[in-house]
């Protein structure tokens, strides 16, 4: 049986401007958080990345990017 990793590179996104939020847990608590951050207004389910598996069975990762405009 072969594992196959697949990282998520992030190197060509180095901006002061932008901010990753990244959640970890189960499937379904991920989307749950996904969800409350909809209905807050702050982010789009699309915008998020695919779930990604960790090193730990039955969680996964989910990695928002948002360009925030800073002020000053």
């Amino acid at each position: 049986m072969t594992t196959e990793q697949t990282f998520l590179d992030l190197r060509d996104q180095a901006n002061p401007d932008l901010l990753r939020v990244i959640a970890v847990g189960s499937a379904r608590v991920v989307e749950n958080y996904i969800m409350v951050q909809y209905q807050l207004g702050y982010a789009e389910p699309f915008e998020w990345s695919r779930p990604l598996p960790t090193v730990n069975p039955d969680e996964v990762m989910r990695i928002l990017t948002k360009r925030i405009n800073q002020v000053g």
